[in-house]
């Protein structure tokens, strides 16, 4: 399944940023949004891609960058 349809706009948005190196503090200063907020966003992501591990979630960001990539540059233009 794609994953445009798995997650939602934000978690998309916070996954683009896991991709590009971005620390959990990172991503909420840059959304406004509090760490724990952020932190909360990451473990749904994990739940609803099968995601088990700590590293887990950064190896699927990188892998799918150029797919989020595109999605963030077309969707914030």
């Amino acid at each position: 399944m794609n994953l445009i349809n798995l997650l939602t706009r934000r978690e998309i948005e916070i996954l683009y940023y896991v991709a590009q190196g971005m620390t959990t503090e990172q991503i909420a200063e840059q959304l406004c949004l509090s760490a724990h907020t952020v932190y909360n966003h990451r473990e749904r992501i994990c739940e609803k891609l099968n995601l088990r591990g700590r590293n887990a979630l950064l190896i699927y960001a990188f892998e799918n960058k150029a797919l989020l990539t595109n999605w963030f540059t077309s969707t914030f233009r």
